[in-house]
């Protein structure tokens, strides 16, 4: 079975731009398809033994704010580089509605992970055996990576009986090349104000350019700029090959499922979200392996481990793992 990625909307606006929606449908062509796979997805959660008890009895995980990531400043990183494509823009000498267009674009930016929207994320690799992870994430060596089977039939909710709708939760593959971040942030914007000409075009043909077109317009245009912000991230973070699944959330609405954890810097707020694998009207929790760290005795750990998903998988809980088929295994070399 395969992946294909979801597009998601984070803005919209009370009026449509057939036009700008083009170009986002047109994006999306690329787009989506940097996110899909033809296989089944496989990816890897590296945690501690609290976070694998959690996460296999409540079969959730906890997508924490983006202000907890290891790079706290990821989401500017990838803001700055649409800005400074944007400025260069208005200084393109594009006729004035344009360049109203483009700094209500700006505007829409600057205000994401800021004022209107705030983003949940859950962190993945792409490698199940990767030592900066066990290190950074895997309790230095003495912990465990979680193997997740996503498919286009993978659904996320954020109650655990899933009588919700379900929530609007995506996963992207991180982008680490500048160049290609480059690129990508360039061709749509000129994409974009090409299609935005074409509708002022058609509007003085017309009955005249609508009040405040060019903030409803932006607002819709920023979509994709926000998708883009929450999937690049520095180079140097490039060896974690990193795949996340993201939640994006209204800042000014009352969160009733928000909630915090502690650490030795304070407060993280997180959200649970639950995962379910549709199979054959069954719902099944998409866990696929079970690796544990270099640091751990490898006989008593995996006996315990098989133990405890056997014990999981029979109690009464409407997303059933199916113990047989986690593979449970070591890492494949020493930390000592």
């Amino acid at each position: 079975m395969s992946y294909h990625a979801k597009e998601i909307w984070f803005y919209n606006p009370v009026r449509s731009t057939p036009q700008i929606r083009q170009a986002i449908e047109n994006f999306w062509k690329f787009w989506l398809p940097e996110h899909s796979t033809d296989d089944d997805l496989q990816l890897y959660h590296y945690t501690t033994i609290d976070g694998l008890k959690g996460i296999i009895k409540n079969r959730s995980l906890w997508l924490t704010h983006t202000s907890t990531l290891n790079d706290p400043t990821e989401l500017k990183y990838g803001k700055e580089i649409i800005l400074n494509i944007l400025h260069s823009e208005i200084g393109n000498r594009h006729e004035e509605i344009i360049n109203k267009f483009l700094n209500s674009l700006i505007g829409e930016v600057n205000s994401f992970d800021e004022i209107m929207y705030e983003a949940y994320v859950a962190c993945f690799c792409k490698s199940d055996n990767l030592l900066s992870q066990w290190r950074a994430y895997g309790h230095r060596g003495g912990g465990y990576n979680l193997g997740f089977t996503f498919t286009s039939n993978t659904k996320f909710y954020q109650t655990p009986d899933h009588t919700e709708k379900e929530s609007h939760v995506i996963l992207r593959k991180i982008i680490y090349d500048y160049n290609k971040q480059q690129k990508i942030v360039t061709e749509y914007i000129s994409s974009i104000i090409s299609y935005a000409k074409d509708a002022v075009k058609y509007f003085k043909n017309h009955d005249g350019i609508p009040k405040i077109w060019e903030s409803m317009a932006a607002m819709e245009a920023a979509n994709i700029l926000c998708d883009l912000m929450l999937s690049f991230k520095n180079p140097v973070f490039s060896e974690e090959n990193e795949w996340r699944l993201i939640l994006v959330r209204q800042s000014h609405h009352k969160a009733e499922q928000l909630q915090f954890k502690e650490n030795e810097n304070g407060l993280i707020p997180y959200f649970e979200t639950y995962l379910i694998e549709n199979i054959d009207a069954n719902a099944f929790f998409p866990i696929h392996s079970i690796k544990f760290g270099p640091m751990l005795d490898v006989s008593s750990t995996k006996s315990a481990l098989t133990l405890f998903v056997r014990k999981e998988a029979v109690l009464e809980n409407n997303i059933k793992i199916k113990a047989d088929a986690v593979r449970i295994s070591g890492a494949g070399y020493s930390l000592r």
